[in-house]
């Protein structure tokens, strides 16, 4: 029995994949996931809590906001995203669509802007007395998870396109981003070994706070590569 469809999608002897970009309907839906996604990414999130921890009176406000807006923004494109592909019969869908340029450069550019952002805001209070050296240390470490995960993703991205299965402008994009979080990495952990002897920070610090950002973002790839399949 052939199920009626709900939109008109392209005649599939002309194009027998579809995206939700070539559907009407579902354009609003991808769009608002894609932008959901990039505003609520681990660059942004970790932005807001910076800043939460920055200007707020209460240090503890900052993780738990994150965590809430990680998790909210998560559910949300999630849920936009599938409403998307419910456009498209499965066997018609076209997962592997390239984004368009201007999509990616958005979303790299965000990510860049807020990383760059959120490291300077935390050179400044790394440097500030009132801060436990064990909190800049976990910090530092953050950061440096977040330049793994990106060293991670380009190297993975690059790897495809040299196999044939990606594009290399895919891998391209992640450079700028990497480039300005690993650069304020170096500098915040030279201010920190450059501090005062008599406040002691452990590498313990460093490596909790990096492998608590890679399992996050480890946690949203095998989410992704699931709802991929």
């Amino acid at each position: 029995m052939n199920v009626p469809e709900l939109v008109a999608l392209p005649d599939e002897s002309v194009r027998p994949l579809v995206h939700p970009l070539d559907v009407p309907e579902a354009r609003r839906p991808f769009f608002l996931s894609w932008l959901i996604a990039v505003l609520a990414g681990p660059a942004t999130v970790a932005s807001l809590v910076v800043v939460f921890w920055f200007v707020a009176e209460d240090r503890y406000i900052g993780p738990p906001v994150g965590i809430f807006v990680a998790l909210a923004g998560w559910a949300a494109a999630t849920w936009f995203e599938r409403e998307a592909w419910a456009y498209i019969p499965r066997k018609r869908q076209d997962r592997a669509r390239q984004l368009p340029l201007s999509w990616d450069l958005t979303r790299w550019l965000v990510v860049a802007a807020s990383a760059g952002a959120a490291l300077t805001l935390l050179g400044r209070r790394l440097l500030e007395p009132s801060v436990p050296q064990s909190v800049s240390a976990y910090v530092v470490g953050a950061c440096a998870g977040i330049v793994v995960v990106i060293v991670a993703e380009f190297l993975w991205r690059l790897a495809m396109a040299i196999a044939g299965r990606g594009r290399l402008r895919a891998a391209l994009l992640h450079l700028p981003g990497l480039a300005v979080v690993a650069a304020v990495t170096v500098y915040l952990y030279r201010e920190l070994v450059n501090l005062p002897v008599d406040r002691e920070w452990h590498t313990s610090d460093l490596v909790i706070g990096g492998a608590v950002l890679v399992v996050i973002q480890v946690m949203h790839w095998v989410h992704k590569a699931r709802n991929a399949r």
